[in-house]
Formats: C-alpha cells, structure tokens, sequence
C-alpha cells in the first residue's frame, strides 16, 4: 500500500500564507492556511494509504487537529529542501512507493493522486508540476537525492529537478499541471476546484476581496 506524506507548517498568524497579504490580514492567511490543511487531511484519509505528516511550527495544533491514523513527526533540518529530503527518506524506509504534497493541496482531489500512484508503475519518480514553475505533488519509489541544493520555492525548481532526474537516468512521470494557493488571484482562479469543506465554507463567509 502507498504512503502519503503531507509536509506542512502549523497555522500561525505571519508566517504562513505571506503572500496573501493583503488583500487578507496574517490571521485571515492563517485561517485559509489552516482551512486547506484540514482539507487536504480529509483528501489524504479518503484514499487507502499509509498516511504520514510531517509538521514545522507548535505541535499543539496537530495533536489537536490530526485523526489518529495519521503519524506525525516532526520536520528537521536547516531549509526547506533537507527538510524534505530527511522527511521522504525516513518515510520511505516505513513504506514505499511514496507520495509527497503540500498542506494546501485539497484541490488536487483523489483522482490526481491516484494517477500519480499509477504512474510509479512506470516511472521511478513522478512529478505534479505548478503553474509557478514548481511542484505540487513528488512521488518516489525509492529514496532518491532529488531535494539538496535545489532551487525551493523558485520558478527553476521543477526544471532543475528534471535536470537532476536525467543526470540519475530517472524518467520521471509528468502529470497535469496545477496551480498553488500562493496568491488571492489563485485562491478565485482554484476555488472552483475545490469540494465542500472547511476552505470552501471559509471562502463564502468572506468578500471577494475580503473586506479587512
């Protein structure tokens, strides 16, 4: 069975959701980022998998708000990328394949990820590239050095870790590309994309924009 790993921070006010201020205040991007997150759990425990979480931030919160068939651990490392990296090696070495998705990732729906799961059939390594010239979703059969000295949260990313595939001789799976949550303009552009939930019933209370 596959294993799903959700990286994500805890919902504190000024330090997620940045970009989406203004036209939101640091608690309202906190409370979207909190919305998405419990969605995106929701989507994950929809689909038959062994579920992981791995948290940056105050452990309240997801003692708090995390189902008990989801592991928590705690992220580790001095940037984003050997965060990731340590985060997909330790799960791996308890399950594999292995799928990896943001905490704003509701929109992606079960459907996508099981395609992605599909795809590893074919492809040592799959990829869910952003309109940011990101990625929304990397899913791995076996541990693979994809993460260090790449170019996190930049346009280069999905390009150079490409790059690095071939320089492996990885072929990588390509899915349909997505948008990401990163702006209010993505946030109307994505809203149609999202089923009822906790994000959606946030959206309807607020004004477009949302009035501070």
């Amino acid at each position: 069975m596959i294993a799903i790993l959700i990286m994500a921070k805890a919902p504190e006010a000024g330090r997620v959701k940045t970009r989406l201020c203004p036209p939101l205040t640091p608690m309202q991007a906190a409370c979207l980022h909190e919305a998405l997150l419990l969605d995106t759990l929701t989507l994950v425990r929809a689909l038959p998998a062994h579920r992981y979480l791995a948290y940056s931030g105050p452990r309240l919160w997801f003692d708090r708000h995390c189902p008990e068939d989801v592991c928590l651990f705690e992220q580790q490392g001095v940037d984003l990328a050997e965060r990731l990296d340590r985060a997909v090696r330790f799960v791996l070495s308890q399950h594999r394949p292995l799928l990896c998705i943001g905490s704003d990732s509701p929109h992606l729906g079960s459907a996508y990820l099981r395609k992605a799961a599909e795809r590893l059939v074919e492809h040592p390594v799959v990829l869910g590239p952003a309109l940011d010239g990101g990625y929304c979703l990397v899913g791995l059969n076996t541990y693979q050095p994809l993460f260090i000295d790449m170019p996190m949260s930049t346009d280069q990313l999905l390009t150079k870790t490409l790059d690095r595939c071939r320089a492996l001789d990885l072929s990588a799976g390509l899915l349909p590309m997505q948008g990401d949550f990163d702006t209010w303009a993505d946030v109307e552009n994505l809203r149609s994309k999202l089923d009822d939930g906790h994000t959606l019933r946030l959206l309807e209370v607020w004004d477009t924009p949302p009035k501070l």
